[in-house]
């Protein structure tokens, strides 16, 4: 009995968070103030390509993706009209808690949200620091309103709140310029974009 109640708890803890991630991306436009703030952040070059784990880039398949990283904890299906899917990952490494949200569109994957969900505040420095010793050879990186940009046109954006949160982009992606097509479309037309939905239907690791 208490393995049926503990099941169904998980089971109904489980559809919650999905909601939420639904209903957090079901605009288009919710991507938008990513490339604003890829506009607005100071670029800092690094000579090494950005990867969003030892082997996967941005453009990969979810079925490459699950090939390297194993069936995600959710996948939330088609939450507006560009995204096909979004993959929750969990990780422990030492004493993080990280959580990785990928996002595919049909072009694959073009966005990943990066969560350092039981990091305290007075430890972001340290993570900051880990991706300078990577990325930029150990250059000053303070992550406030500064990016780390490759060759490639890949990005690493850092914002900090309740949670230290990185953000994995690449703003030459197909689906990025679909976003801006759409809100320069939205502008010009004077429409909001948010009622565009869709229609019923730690080191090695950085």
């Amino acid at each position: 009995m208490l393995d049926f109640l503990t099941i169904a708890r998980r089971s109904r803890a489980r559809i919650r968070y999905e909601d939420r991630v639904r209903e957090q991306y079901d605009c288009v436009s919710a991507y938008w103030p990513l490339l604003i703030s890829s506009s607005r952040f100071r670029p800092l070059t690094s000579t090494r390509t950005i990867l969003i784990h030892r082997k996967l880039d941005i453009g990969e398949s979810r079925k490459t993706v699950m090939d390297h990283l194993g069936r995600p904890g959710h996948s939330i299906h088609s939450p507006n009209p560009m995204t096909e899917a979004i993959f929750v990952y969990r990780f422990r490494i030492e004493d993080y808690r990280i959580r990785d949200e990928l996002h595919f569109s049909s072009q694959g994957l073009f966005y990943v949200s990066r969560t350092f969900s039981s990091v305290a505040m007075h430890r972001y420095a340290d993570i900051l620091r880990m991706y300078s010793d990577k990325y930029l050879g150990g250059s000053p990186f303070n992550g406030i309103k500064q990016k780390i940009v490759d060759s490639g046109g890949r990005e690493i954006l850092p914002t900090s709140g309740p949670a230290l949160t990185v953000h994995y982009v690449a703003s030459s992606h197909p689906a990025f310029r679909q976003i801006a097509e759409h809100m320069r479309s939205a502008h010009s037309h004077d429409t909001d974009l948010d009622k565009v939905r869709k229609d019923s239907a730690v080191h090695d690791w950085l």
